[in-house]
């Protein structure tokens, strides 16, 4: 079988990157796919996040989330903008700062 979840498959290969260079890092995967049921996305972070220590390992998350406000749906293309906000909040960050190859991009091809 030949599996593929394109950005859960990308975080969990630059942790083993990560690892191969001595750096400690996680991988933590919100993708829920071995859940039966959904959980609220704040329940979903919270439950993921409470045993780590960001100051002590590199934490490296998937941008889809999988809950029950279906944020992939509501968000489209700006699901994993929005995952990376609520773990932001949720942990307390002093600082969030989202990099992106293409910043405010339109369809509208007169901007």
């Amino acid at each position: 079988m030949l599996a593929s979840i394109g950005e859960a498959h990308s975080a969990y290969n630059t942790v083993k990157l990560l690892h191969q260079n001595g750096l400690p890092a996680r991988f933590v995967d919100l993708t829920g796919w071995k859940q039966e049921q959904s959980l609220p996305v704040d329940q979903m972070i919270e439950q993921h996040f409470k045993p780590l220590d960001p100051s002590k390992e590199l934490l490296i998350v998937t941008g889809y989330t999988h809950c029950e406000e279906q944020l992939m749906r509501t968000f489209d293309r700006g699901y994993s903008e929005m995952t990376f906000a609520k773990i932001a909040a949720l942990t307390n960050a002093r600082e969030a700062v989202i990099h992106k190859e293409f910043h405010l991009s339109s369809a509208d091809p007169k901007l």
